[in-house]
């Protein structure tokens, strides 16, 4: 059955998935049942259509999250449902275009589109419009059943599809501010950004402190200060120029307080009390696709209205679990070193992730030629660098700004590094000639990142860069889901709260913690014994009352 639903009081073609339950709701559904009859239905919904609805084998749909949380509270009846989400199947075809349905409707099956938007739709058209919608997204299934490679649908209801139905439990159960502190904290920094004005103005004047060209007649016309100039040649206020010679006079340290708190109240602090619904949670809205303005290349997932994967640390005492239950976290070790060692098969990286070792300070040692027991922090922490430079496809130039050596030093760190680790190198070389060939990389599920001639063609080097990069960064992600869907089978009652990187973010009842513990142990070993993978899989558990004060529970 193929379904489509328009709402009113949001642009479903703009905001996608970014359903405000209290903002939006349904005014008409376009239905398609197995046996190829088309109908429009306007609210309030027979309970005859819903359950035509709930009973049919499989729906097909376009951004599923969005029509889905749109028929209503109880969505039990998808989880013995095949949910068949044509935009994520479009993001399977090609990661790299839009997966906006109209876009699609072009670019794929070569249609003439009347309405790019709903809100270009007049009333008397929102049949037409809605229908339409049904017979593009009927198509294009019917496209990727015979062009979709039969791997990619195996990931799909592997992968994409039970983790699509985790996160509409998870934007529907939200996630919970404290109010009363959000308040203080909004409050205070008010008052923290108004004494640094006025300080501030204290030494150079009444300016307008968010005006480039007033700050450079102040401290370059009348403080004579040496200011940085940009490839225009004009004179630079940046955060970089500051931190230059932000010694030179006491005021360029207050400037630049200023701008850390005028940053944190517009970014972070004022914006999130638009998304704070009545009953105190923020529902944002998780990206499995790369929507414009929003989304990855890489399976890595990301989120929007709000960022919650952004967050800082400050920011995250915000977050609390409701009264009876806790925040329980858990974050993957070093997952970016383990599959390059997992893939690479180096022998003596194999071993010294076996025996738990500091991988960092294990490679220090090799990269510095030095016993373990004498490898200095500053000589870790350089090494990590090098490790993450070279995964994520960085540069000696890179690591030289970062680190303050010079280009030279850090040449012979990423060739030291290279030089310790022959396999690796291999692998890094075999994966950018292979994804050349091939025109994409696989990643650990068969996700494909593809890199088609003209990218090549137009920089070699960056290509080269993010094709291993798309390697390490696509099996992570799929990696994580994988693992999350895996344990939730697991689970009763588990409700995702958000997830960042490499981390999920649960909301659980208090005397669960040690079961569910557990589990995920079983979880790990039993994903780690399906893949065949040849390090450990290994993480922190954390567990808290809010999100910034997570304790680690058990290091393993």
């Amino acid at each position: 059955m193929v379904i489509d639903i328009e709402s009113q009081g949001m642009d479903i073609e703009e905001w996608g998935a970014s359903l405000h339950i209290d903002r939006g709701f349904p005014i008409g559904i376009g239905v398609k049942d197995d046996e190829e009859n088309i109908g429009f239905y306007y609210a309030p919904f027979s309970g005859e259509l819903i359950k035509k609805i709930q009973d049919s084998d499989s729906l097909v749909v376009h951004n599923a999250k969005f029509d889905i949380r749109m028929l209503g509270k109880n969505k039990n009846f998808l989880y013995n449902k095949n949910i068949i989400d044509t935009a994520l199947l479009a993001y399977l075809y090609d990661e790299t275009t839009s997966h906006r349905l109209k876009k699609l409707a072009k670019s794929i099956l070569k249609c003439d589109v009347e309405f790019n938007s709903y809100k270009d739709v007049p009333p008397q058209d929102l049949e037409k419009y809605c229908l339409k919608d049904i017979d593009y997204t009927d198509k294009l299934f019917k496209f990727f059943i015979n062009n979709l490679h039969s791997s990619l649908w195996e990931l799909y209801y592997k992968i994409d599809e039970p983790f699509l139905k985790i996160l509409i439990g998870c934007e529907d159960r939200g996630i919970l501010v404290d109010q009363e502190k959000y308040l203080k904290m909004k409050v205070d920094l008010l008052k923290k950004r108004e004494e640094i004005t006025c300080s501030i103005k204290n030494l150079i004047g009444d300016i307008n402190l968010n005006s480039p060209k007033q700050l450079v007649d102040v401290l370059y016309t009348q403080l004579n200060m040496k200011l940085k100039k940009t490839k225009k040649k004009n004179f630079s206020v940046s955060e970089d120029s500051l931190e230059s010679i932000k010694d030179e006079h006491p005021v360029i340290g207050l400037i630049l307080e200023y701008r850390k708190q005028e940053k944190l109240l517009n970014t972070f602090i004022s914006p999130l009390s638009t998304y704070i619904q009545s009953d105190g949670r923020v529902r944002a809205n998780f990206h499995q696709t790369s929507v414009e303005g929003h989304g990855t290349v890489t399976a890595r997932l990301s989120c929007s209205r709000p960022n919650l994967q952004n967050q800082p640390k400050f920011v995250r005492e915000l977050f609390v679990p409701e009264k009876g239950k806790i925040f329980w976290d858990v974050d993957l070790s070093q997952i970016e070193v383990r599959i390059p060692a997992h893939y690479s098969e180096d022998q003596e990286l194999v071993k010294a992730i076996k025996e738990g070792k500091d991988i960092h300070t294990w490679i220090a040692s090799r990269i510095y030629n030095k016993e373990e027991k004498d490898i200095l922090e500053s000589e870790r922490d350089i090494s990590k660098m090098v490790v993450f430079l070279i995964l994520y496809g960085g540069q000696e130039f890179t690591l030289a700004k970062r680190t303050g050596l010079s280009v030279e030093d850090s040449v012979y760190l990423i060739q030291s590094f290279f030089n310790s680790f022959p396999m690796l190198e291999e692998l890094i070389q075999k994966v950018r000639q292979t994804a050349k060939e091939r025109g994409y990389v696989k990643n650990l599920f068969k996700r494909r990142r593809h890199f088609p001639p003209e990218v090549w063609e137009k920089d070699s080097s960056k290509t080269d860069r993010q094709a291993f990069n798309s390697l390490i960064q696509s099996s992570a992600g799929d990696l994580l889901k994988y693992l999350c869907i895996t344990f939730f089978k697991k689970t009763k009652n588990s409700c995702l709260v958000n997830t960042v990187h490499d981390e999920l973010l649960l909301e659980i009842e208090e005397d669960c913690v040690e079961e569910y513990s557990c589990l995920w142990k079983e979880t790990l070993k039993e994903v780690e014994e399906e893949l065949n993978f040849k390090v450990p899989l290994e993480s922190k558990i954390k567990i808290g009352k809010d999100w910034k004060n997570l304790k680690v529970l058990d290091k393993k």
